[in-house]
């Protein structure tokens, strides 16, 4: 199974560096951050709908016009590509509020490659590093350190769905 994932993983890199070379446009990929193994429950598909939608509104609302889409179930759970005109550092700001600021943000990876593939960090645009989901350490020192079980991470993934009213139960 994490062979699976990481190779989906892989075949997310390769599709954004393919769409960055055919449009020479910044390209966004948005996944949800799922700990475990187990990420294409229906659950995790609808967190996902529900982000790409409000994402794709608040883009055009912002001025960028979308160029192409492209929405896939990978062993690694959803992903949606979209390739859009505009300002990648832009563009990085937009996804770090929405990542910050929409109900099921702390469930979304927003991430940014610009045409000349390279993939916009936080750091590019002076936002802080993710927040651990149960702790104010950052999410990565958390996630290599494991300095929490797993349990606790997908019982605050749990709340996070239930709160925003997305019925079943996420586990191990």
């Amino acid at each position: 199974m994490q062979e699976r994932i990481l190779k989906a993983r892989e075949r997310r890199w390769n599709t954004r560096c393919s769409l960055a070379d055919k449009f020479s446009l910044p390209v966004v990929s948005i996944t949800v951050n799922i700990p475990g193994l187990v990420k294409t429950r229906g659950e995790y598909i609808r967190a996902h709908s529900i982000i790409l939608e409000d994402f794709e509104k608040v883009v055009k609302d912002k001025g960028f016009a979308i160029v192409y889409r492209d929405l896939r179930l990978a062993d690694d759970g959803p992903e949606a590509f979209v390739v859009l005109e505009g300002g990648e550092v832009q563009l990085k700001r937009v996804c770090v509020m929405i990542e910050e600021t929409h109900p099921l943000g702390r469930l979304a990876d927003i991430d940014v490659m610009d045409s000349r593939k390279r993939v916009l960090s936080r750091q590019d645009i002076g936002a802080p590093e993710r927040k651990c989901y149960l702790c104010d350490e950052p999410a990565q020192r958390c996630i290599i350190l494991r300095k929490h079980p797993l349990e606790e991470v997908i019982k605050e993934v749990n709340r996070i769905l239930a709160d925003y009213g997305i019925k079943g139960q996420a586990y191990v």
